[in-house]
């Protein structure tokens, strides 16, 4: 019988026009075109022995080609598709109630057994990240080739490659024998569509979707929503008045609770003022006066006796309240020695440093009071901060608990700076002008590197006032001799600590310090790497350490467990060949996965100090990255050291772990563009952290040792993030060197935890790792606030 072949009824659905096809063969091949470009076309073969074929919704004319056939393509039909035309079209079969166009209306989700979804659209410049997955069972035909691209509604591809996040064909759970396909994959597109096509080749079937406008908006807003942080977010106003300010009810209860506090000491408030406004002084000392802690003295150090009326005010409000007193000069010695002249003058059990500008909340000292009356031996404290602009509260800062290290990047303390007087008196001197700009920095490293305990209050209690001539309103740029005053501060802190490293001002970050860690010892680094097969990207990883490495002592340990692959022996015997340094040692696990087991028997076999666990999956950036990492961890106080990982399409899929209060450890503002800054650039400047991955964490040997190593009790899970805590439990720091990075290509050698096996094996693990830390999962932990919304990674305000 002759081949048949027409084209029918046209409906539009979801982002698609659906064509139904008359033919009486068995074989359909199908073909859409615009301007030249071939986009995605499907072909689903119907019940009734019709066909129906859909093409993208364009905002062009496209070309749809149709051939079938029983061998090859004899019979052949073309229709030209216009946006307009289809719409009405689809409008006239839906009002007649054709049933051979609305019963093809989205028959694609019935028949396709290829699922695609997008997950995330993340903004990154002048680009957005376009994360999307499939799901295909069974596997279809073709997936080695599969090819993902995404086009405009004029038909022009716009995107710039496809990254794959992970492939993999794992058993079906309900049908063993049959294999489920399911992929991660990324492209960039430019930023300023507003409806896109995505589709997916696999060889001989595409399958697509559209995002309309609607669709695109509600995946952006959907980031938004889960991605902006606290500084950003325009409702943290309503947040700070409505839900964390102290209520009237609060100061009844303070005031009744003073006089049982078990200490109560006095703060000496000290205020520089220097040609101070008379409104920002009036609110100033306002915002002292309505303290609900009594036991304060504010001494106002002024500065600019030329400026009667202000001389004045001042001379008004002593008189108004005894504890508040005039501390007049005779000129102005420059922030420093002002703030000196405070400090001698003062009589308080603590010296508070006030900003002539800025705002208190009225239960500041209250808090301050508890913290030191909870915490006796607290010798340092400070609080949460914000900004005051033309009367609104903006930027929260919701800081991290106490880190030299991010000090030694910026001031983060800042507000309001407190400390023990007995230790500032027992300074050798008190410092000079040279730190002017950065002399609340220079008295934080004084007192911290003192200090039997540092307390911070986790609540917004300073307002930092925004003007034209505040450091607030115009940034550090401002005051340029801030910039070495800050430098002078960071450098004396690591002379007086020992540490053998120099401040650099403004060497990656503008306005910010850079430790450069000075190397004249290279300690051996065993470098070691778990493997199961997977040949190509262990050799990809190697290949990256010996090209580019400039660490000139260092050996790599592959531990082998339970490879198959004839090529991965043959790896072994070559890369051992190429290069002494290299040896293969074997971990016997029983068959099974054992990260925790594979790493102790790696390190028991190395011949280094320094151990560095380091995944297979991994690549090396840059050439310096052993000594980014080996200058924090030759010190004393450091147990641990982990970097900037990047997934293959240049996100973050590491700049710390969380602790998550309650639901497990998490990893900090995962899949961000490496560009991004963080809340208060907390994904450019190294700091401390709770944890950071095994994928990539360097540590000593007698620190291992000490600790007992990994958990071999925790195989797969939370391992590397139990050994953290250890670390911080035997009083040593986990730092995260955010200077250099690897690529880390996670997921492209381990199957998705699927089976019941593993889930049974998570929640073991899970288990253990919570009943273990149960005190620092439930209260939080210290580098990661606890106003950040629950489990959320992006410092999100919890609104």
């Amino acid at each position: 019988m002759p081949t048949t072949l027409t084209l029918g009824e046209i409906t539009r659905g979801s982002g698609k026009v659906f064509v139904r096809v008359h033919t009486n063969a068995n074989r359909l091949w199908a073909s859409s075109s615009a301007g030249g470009n071939d986009l995605p076309c499907e072909a689903f073969r119907l019940d009734d022995g019709d066909w129906v074929v859909t093409v993208p919704v364009l905002s062009v004319t496209q070309r749809l080609d149709v051939w079938a056939g029983e061998q090859d393509a004899d019979k052949h039909a073309r229709m030209r598709i216009n946006p307009l035309a289809a719409r009405v079209q689809s409008t006239a079969n839906t009002l007649r109630k054709n049933e051979a166009a609305t019963g093809i209306r989205n028959i694609d989700a019935e028949l396709s057994s290829i699922s695609l979804e997008a997950k995330s659209i993340v903004p990154d410049g002048d680009q957005i990240i376009v994360t999307c997955t499939v799901d295909a069972f069974p596997k279809p035909v073709g997936h080695e080739q599969m090819s993902p691209a995404i086009f405009a509604l004029d038909g022009t591809r716009v995107d710039d490659g496809w990254i794959d996040l992970g492939t993999h064909l794992r058993p079906d759970a309900k049908y063993p024998s049959e294999k489920r396909f399911s992929s991660t994959f990324s492209l960039r597109v430019p930023a300023g569509l507003d409806a896109l096509v995505i589709g997916v080749d696999f060889a001989d079937q595409w399958r697509f979707i559209e995002l309309e406008p609607w669709r695109l908006a509600q995946l952006r807003d959907q980031w938004a929503q889960l991605a902006t942080p606290a500084d950003r977010d325009v409702r943290y106003e309503d947040w700070f008045l409505n839900r964390h300010r102290m209520r009237k009810n609060d100061r009844i209860l303070q005031e009744r609770a003073v006089p049982h506090l078990a200490e109560q000491p006095t703060f000496s408030i000290i205020v520089p003022l220097f040609k101070t406004p008379l409104d920002f002084f009036a609110e100033m000392v306002d915002s002292v006066v309505a303290q609900t802690y009594p036991n304060w003295e504010l001494l106002l150090v002024n500065a600019s006796p030329e400026d009667g009326a202000l001389h004045a005010a001042v001379e008004q409000r002593c008189a108004a309240d005894k504890r508040i007193r005039h501390i007049p000069l005779d000129g102005n010695y420059g922030i420093t020695e002002n703030t000196n002249a405070g400090i001698r003058a003062a009589t308080g059990d603590f010296l508070s440093f006030f900003d002539h500008d800025d705002v208190l909340e009225p239960d500041i000292l209250y808090w301050y009071a508890k913290g030191i009356s909870d915490y006796p031996t607290t010798d340092l404290l400070y609080c949460d901060e914000d900004h005051l602009q033309d009367g609104h509260y903006i930027v929260p800062f919701l800081k991290p608990d106490w880190d030299p290290d991010l000090l030694c990047s910026e001031n983060y303390v800042c507000h309001m700076l407190t400390v023990r007087k007995s230790l500032v008196d027992a300074l050798p001197e008190l410092p000079d002008k040279r730190f002017d700009g950065s002399q609340d920095h220079n008295m934080t490293f004084l007192v911290g590197e003192q200090a039997r305990n540092v307390y911070h209050v986790r609540r917004v209690l300073y307002h930092w006032r925004i003007h034209e001539n505040s450091t607030a309103g115009k940034g550090v740029s401002q005051k340029s001799y801030a910039l070495e005053a800050e430098r002078l501060a960071v450098q004396g802190h690591l002379d007086r600590c020992g540490i053998p490293a120099k401040a650099v001002m403004e060497a990656r970050v503008p306005g910010r310090c850079e430790v450069t860690y000075d190397m004249h010892e290279f300690p051996l680094v065993s470098i070691v790497i778990p493997n199961k097969d997977a040949p190509e990207v262990l050799s990809t990883c190697i290949d990256s350490i010996l090209e580019l490495t400039t660490w000139p002592l260092y050996e790599i340990v592959v531990v082998e467990n339970n490879s198959t692959q004839d090529d991965t022996f043959a790896l072994y015997e070559r890369l051992q060949a190429r290069d002494r340094r290299i040896r293969v040692i074997t971990s016997n696990t029983g068959g099974v996965f054992n990260f925790s087991k594979v790493i102790n028997d790696g390190f028991a076999a190395a011949r280094g100090e320094y151990l560095l666990m380091l995944n297979n999956d991994t690549e090396v950036i840059d050439a310096d990255w052993l000594q980014h990492l080996m200058g924090p961890c030759m010190r004393e106080d450091v147990g641990a050291v982990g970097c900037k990982l990047l997934y293959a399409n240049d996100t973050f899929q590491h700049v710390g772990v969380a602790l998550g209060r309650g639901f497990g450890p998490f990893h900090v503002d995962v899949s961000l563009p490496e560009g991004t800054w963080g809340y208060y650039e907390t994904d450019l400047l190294s700091h401390r952290a709770s944890a950071v991955t095994g994928a990539c964490l360097l540590t000593k040997r007698s620190v291992f040792d000490e600790v007992g190593g990994l958990d071999e009790t925790l195989s797969v899970n939370y391992n590397d993030i139990d050994y953290c805590m250890k670390v911080q439990q035997a009083g040593l720091a986990v730092l995260l060197q955010l200077d250099t990075r690897l690529r880390h290509y996670e997921s492209v050698t381990r199957s998705p935890s699927t089976s019941r096996a593993n889930a049974i094996s998570f929640g073991r693990e899970h288990g253990i790792f919570l009943g273990r830390w149960q005190r620092h999962v439930t209260l939080g932990e210290h580098y990661y606030s606890k106003l950040f919304r629950f489990w959320n990674p992006y410092h999100t305000l919890d609104v």
